[in-house]
């Protein structure tokens, strides 16, 4: 694994978040950014062909209700033993970013990692941050770096600005998982599972004003997702 305990990593979850799966950091060197995005690394946690394992295998995945969520993991492993706390070294799997000035990826790795979150943020405590421009120390000057480069590389790929803190963790998890799917289908085509999931195109649902509520909606109303596997090249 290589050591990113060095790295000031933070992560942006909802207030009181226990299941801390994800967190970034962002480097500045004199011709480029390194953006590092790093998920908790389950696997080192929970071997193949365990108890556990089996387990996970029954419920595939965490269930999330208005009232209360149930991890897929056991709670002591989702919200302890995997979670990327801060000031406790953990192990994940990292995409790295190498983005130049112009806001243009010049190359991304997938490595494992050792890493420590130095703080864990909410999405209201960073989203005032980057509101007043709060840059009176380290980790609120790389979140507010990180919003702008963010910014600029989500306008060039998609001519959309990032608007608030949900956006910003929204398109890196998204950038991240394309990167990842992306390695998984050039590595081992036949063994690639690949998810389609068509969007609910309702105009009524499109003329909600409320983006939070119109997402939720959109979400309860999607269409089931497809899996496919062993797919040709055609």
């Amino acid at each position: 694994r290589e050591d990113y305990t060095s790295k000031n990593i933070f992560s942006i979850d909802p207030e009181n978040c226990k299941d801390i799966d994800d967190a970034v950091h962002i480097t500045e060197y004199n011709d480029y950014y390194e953006l590092g995005i790093h998920i908790a690394d389950v696997s080192h946690y929970i071997l193949e062909n365990s108890y556990i394992e089996n387990q996970c295998q029954k419920r595939m995945t965490s269930i999330y209700a208005p009232h209360k969520k149930i991890n897929m993991l056991p709670n002591n492993y989702a919200e302890d033993i995997c979670s990327l706390s801060p000031n406790e070294v953990k192990k994940a799997f990292s995409v790295i970013f190498k983005i130049d000035k112009n806001y243009n990826i010049l190359d991304t790795k997938i490595i494992k990692t050792n890493i420590e979150s130095k703080k864990a943020m909410s999405y209201e405590e960073a989203e005032k941050i980057i509101e007043n421009k709060l840059d009176n120390n380290n980790i609120n000057k790389d979140l507010l770096k990180l919003f702008k480069l963010v910014n600029k590389i989500s306008i060039s790929i998609n001519n959309k600005s990032i608007l608030d803190t949900h956006q910003l963790i929204e398109f890196l998890m998204v950038l991240t998982n394309k990167i990842i799917a992306e390695n998984m289908y050039s590595y081992n085509i036949n063994n690639c599972i690949l998810r389609t999931h068509s969007k609910n195109k309702s105009s009524k649902i499109q003329e909600i004003k409320d983006e939070e509520l119109r997402k939720h909606i959109e979400i309860m109303h999607s269409n089931s997702a497809i899996y496919v596997s062993n797919i040709s090249d055609n």
